[in-house]
């Protein structure tokens, strides 16, 4: 489970990824439309909406949905239809792509491929001379949607190992990074528009992870898609914990602020999660957060990976 959106009708659409399905071998990604109370508990429902990117001279081997966007949110998809995002893998690539799926969910509607281009990077050579060249992506994968934007990671030739949060934004067809940082992965994972479908001001959350001691403090920052402009950015660590690990995977907007979903590392547990609440000041800048901690009795894993309000959607194991 990677998202969930609230529709018309205390309807719900929540997006997944599917490892084994009724149609072949390869994974495909899902979307669930339904009231929260019948989500299913096997795969064969009506009820569970599988989709795979199809694009000419493709042969795709693995699709996740991600982040959909609702009729409540946005109405131009219209109603019943959703607009949601994703990655996909095919075999005449190594690399990740990201997608775009826009229409009903028999899966008839439009895929748009989203690939971020490649930067500028200056080189150094061994005689000292630098030279300007093009950094070429390999992984693009999209994690939310709202409004007029997607989020995501990318990463490109230079460095496999080190992720780059994105913004793109479908009306301008532009792409935006997160601002580099020497020492640090950075991701964006979840979007939420603020105050209705017809607002440029946007709150996004993500994490920041150190490349020398891997300790990954979450961040949440709001964002003005007129000026393309970031601002009031607060970074958190898990349970208020100077060395708690985190990362937010999603956030909710509610009365006086934003729910997240968060994973972290506490100084008494491994992997465990919460559901964050952040207020907002007048001015727009966040307090401090709020933490409550979500168990599953006999489990040795939770993950929560999006939220609803207050309603965390994710995976255990026992």
């Amino acid at each position: 489970v990677t998202g969930v959106r609230q529709d018309v009708d205390n309807m719900v659409a929540i997006t997944g990824t599917q490892s084994s399905n009724p149609t072949g071998n390869i994974s495909l990604g899902f979307i669930y439309y339904g009231l929260m109370n019948d989500i299913p508990v096997t795969t064969n429902t009506n009820l569970l909406h599988f989709f795979v990117p199809k694009f000419s001279g493709e042969t795709p081997t693995f699709a996740a949905m991600y982040g959909p966007n609702t009729y409540k949110y946005l109405p131009a998809v219209g109603k019943g239809n959703v607009l949601a995002v994703g990655g996909y893998n095919f075999a005449e690539s190594p690399y990740q792509a990201g997608f775009i799926y826009e229409g009903p969910l028999n899966g008839t509607g439009k895929y748009t491929k989203i690939v971020i281009p490649p930067r500028h990077l200056n080189v150094t050579l061994p005689n000292g001379t630098t030279i300007a060249t093009l950094d070429y992506p390999t992984h693009t994968v999209a994690h939310s949607t709202m409004g007029e934007l997607i989020v995501g990671d990318c990463y490109f030739e230079s460095s496999e190992t080190k992720s780059y949060g994105f913004l793109y934004n479908v009306k301008k067809k532009t792409f935006i990074r997160l601002v580099e940082l020497d020492l640090f992965s950075t991701s964006m994972y979840g979007v939420w528009q603020n105050d209705g479908a017809t607002s440029n001001q946007y709150t996004m959350v993500g994490g920041l992870t150190h490349l020398m001691t891997n300790l990954s403090v979450a961040y949440i920052m709001n964002y003005n898609a007129v000026v393309d402009e970031f601002s009031m950015m607060r970074t958190y660590t898990y349970l208020n914990e100077p060395q708690g690990g985190v990362h937010f995977e999603g956030i909710s907007g509610v009365e006086g602020g934003f729910t997240c979903a968060a994973i972290g590392l506490s100084s008494t547990k491994e992997q465990s999660s919460a559901i964050v609440f952040i207020p907002v000041y007048a001015n727009g800048s966040f307090a401090s957060a709020q933490w409550y901690e979500v168990n599953v009795p006999g489990s040795s894993f939770v993950s929560a990976n999006t939220i609803l309000d207050y309603t965390i959607l994710g995976i255990y194991q026992t």
